[in-house]
């Protein structure tokens, strides 16, 4: 099974990256399944990201989109945010087939769940600008890879259902290469 939802994620990706001239529009997203295991604690996180992008000028596009996390650690805490996301991307092309890409982009998120028998409502904000380049082997197929999540702000805040306790958590920073590389396939869908 995890094999097979490496392969799917593989085949769709957040980031488009091919010949972007202005007009052009595509859909696409991404699919996500992390799974780890320290110390005997699980953690299981499962995304579904789909998004329309619009080519505004030449390199530039918009895009806009949904969310849907699901969260697992262990068989007591879970969590379920839905929510949506939109951004901008500047392409930077070195050849015809290589760009760089800056991506400023975020989201919002709303959701509930439950924390040692505790059940929550959560809020999350997210707002990124993140690095990354492309190489496009076929006309609708290209090589990714985002480099950390490079500048970032996030907010979550859960509320608890039984207490009426808030929770807030607030993280900001710069950080291109500790939370690894993502690395990617995008097969683009033109819709022009």
């Amino acid at each position: 099974m995890k094999k097979v939802i490496l392969i799917l994620a593989l085949a769709l990706v957040a980031v488009n990256v091919s010949a972007q001239q202005k007009g052009d529009w595509w859909m696409g997203g991404s699919l996500t399944y992390d799974y780890s295991k320290t110390d005997g604690v699980k953690n299981n996180q499962f995304t579904i990201a789909p998004y329309a992008e619009y080519c505004f000028a030449d390199n530039w596009s918009f895009y806009f989109g949904g969310n849907y996390t699901t969260s697992k650690v262990n068989a007591d805490n879970k969590s379920s945010l839905f929510g949506p996301s939109l951004g901008m991307l500047k392409y930077f092309p070195v050849t015809e087939k290589f760009y760089f890409y800056a991506e400023l982009g975020g989201h919002v998120a709303w959701g509930s769940g439950k924390f040692m028998g505790a059940k929550f409502d959560q809020t999350q904000y997210q707002l990124h600008l993140t690095p990354g380049m492309a190489y496009r082997v076929a006309p609708r197929t290209s090589l990714y890879i985002t480099l950390g999540e490079g500048f970032y702000f996030q907010q979550a805040e859960n509320k608890f259902k039984d207490t009426g306790a808030k929770v807030k958590n607030t993280q900001a920073g710069f950080n291109l290469l500790s939370s690894g590389l993502t690395v990617g396939v995008e097969f683009r869908l033109n819709c022009r």
